[in-house]
């Protein structure tokens, strides 16, 4: 079983939809369609934009095609706006669903035997704090299969667009995403070198030693500007005033299945 979490900072109350089946797009979004369907619509009746912080991995992270996919058709179906804020790689710890929700749920089932999915059900739903959190909690029995592939041409119709401002280190002003052309033009003005060819630039990019995934690491590699930009961000994000036309909702995935 997977846990997948929707805190709500303004009500300081969560949804957690418990999948039995994979962690996917198709999983993290009808858990949002879910959410809207049993708390949100009722809180907020005059929403327009549903502003989610979500971390950069599991099934939501910013590079998935199905999730993007998935969130288009959840757009489509309910005429809302979606804005999408993922945190940096190693900073997901600050996204609030994680020690406003998460932990209290792990608290809450502590040395209990997890025998049947109903006893999770009810562990969860059980969860509070003396702040007043509320916790619903219900379970998904739907099939999710992974391997889901996303043409070029299905991205192509999907109305996306990025956030007013160049982030630092973006590609240049009027494109999308960087490209192995530009990637080696960038290297090239920013080393001696008279010219680098794109083969080159392609098996750099290969090597594990520039994944921040393939690195053993317990802290951020660098803190620069940028960085801290970000984060900055997403601080601002949750010290704006509550607005019911525009809730503040927190997504994340638990993961450790629980019937291990």
């Amino acid at each position: 079983m997977v846990p997948y979490g929707i805190y709500d900072t303004s009500a300081n109350s969560g949804y957690v939809s418990l999948g039995i089946d994979h962690d996917t797009a198709q999983f993290a979004v009808n858990a949002t369609r879910l959410w809207l369907d049993r708390m949100g619509r009722e809180r907020y009746p005059d929403a327009r934009k549903v502003v989610v912080t979500a971390d950069c991995g599991g099934s939501n992270g910013p590079r998935l095609r199905p999730w993007k996919v998935e969130l288009q058709r959840l757009a489509d179906a309910t005429g809302l706006t979606f804005r999408v804020c993922h945190y940096p790689p190693g900073t997901s710890k600050w996204n609030k669903v994680e020690h406003r929700l998460f932990c209290h749920i792990t608290q809450s089932w502590r040395a209990t035997p997890l025998t049947s999915r109903l006893a999770v059900v009810e562990l969860i739903a059980s969860t509070t704090t003396k702040t007043g959190l509320t916790v619903r909690c219900e379970l998904d029995t739907n099939s999710y299969p992974k391997g889901i592939k996303v043409t070029d041409a299905e991205m192509a119709t999907l109305e996306l667009a990025l956030s007013e401002e160049a982030r630092p280190g973006g590609p240049p002003q009027g494109r999308k995403r960087w490209t192995l052309d530009l990637l080696t033009g960038a290297m090239v003005r920013r080393t001696e070198h008279r010219g680098r060819s794109r083969e080159t630039v392609r098996r750099r990019l290969a090597e594990d030693d520039i994944k921040p995934c393939r690195r053993n690491m317990w802290c951020i590699p660098q803190v620069d500007g940028a960085y801290v930009a970000c984060m900055e961000d997403g601080l601002d994000l949750y010290g704006e005033p509550a607005d019911p036309k525009w809730p503040v909702v927190c997504f994340d995935e638990n993961p450790d299945p629980v019937d291990r």
